[in-house]
Order: structure tokens, then sequence, then C-alpha cells
């Protein structure tokens, strides 16, 4: 297979990025198993299914990722729209994993009255 023998980065990225592109969960959730990097914040997640968008995050909390983290990056969804748009379960595990939803509240919006402004 391809992936034995690019198991370097950023070439996992790159792979990872294509099968987010295509919508094939099977291709990331594979590629993920197989080394890609899991600190990784090239991952282009705006255009990955829902699915897939929570496996990528699970898999960077479960490698010590804190939630803050997440915003380090343009390409990530909002890291509270992941914790709150899926479930209770997926909630009470980013909750578990650090997640504050008011300071990480403060750093997704501009402050109150900054986006109605002439």
């Amino acid at each position: 297979m391809l992936w034995l023998s690019i198991k370097s980065e950023p070439n996992m990225t790159r792979l990872v990025n294509e099968a987010i592109e295509d919508h094939n969960d099977a291709a990331v959730e594979t590629l993920i198993g197989h080394g890609a990097d899991a600190h990784s914040g090239d991952y282009r997640l705006r255009a990955a299914t829902p699915e897939t968008q929570w496996r990528i995050t699970r898999r960077m909390l479960d490698s010590g990722r804190k939630p803050k983290q997440f915003y380090q990056f343009g390409q990530w969804v909002p890291f509270a729209e992941i914790a709150v748009g899926y479930g209770a379960a997926e909630l009470d595990y980013c909750l578990q994993r650090g997640f504050d939803p008011v300071a990480i509240h403060s750093l997704s919006m501009p402050p109150f009255g900054a986006r109605h402004r002439p």
C-alpha cells in the first residue's frame, strides 16, 4: 500500500487532507491509525465530515492537546462548535479533557459590539 512507503510527516498529513477533502472517512481513520501526527494543526477540518471532525478532535485530545491549543490554527473548526455539536457524551468527554466553555468563547468571539462597528 502507498501509506507504507510514506509514514513520515508531512506526507501523512497530505494524505489525511486528501482523504478529508474526498470525504473518505475510512481512509482518514486508517491513516490516523498508521501514524498521522495527532498534534498536527494542518488538517483541513473545515472540509471534513462531522464524523471526521470529531474523530480527529478526539484523537488530538487523547494525545494531550488542550482545547485552547486548537485555536492556534486557522483551518480548525471552532473547538466549541465541535464540543457542543455532537451529543452529551462528546461534550462530557471534552469537559473532562479541559474544555471550559467560558474561556473558549472568549478566544473564539470578538469583544461584544466589535462585529457591529461601521
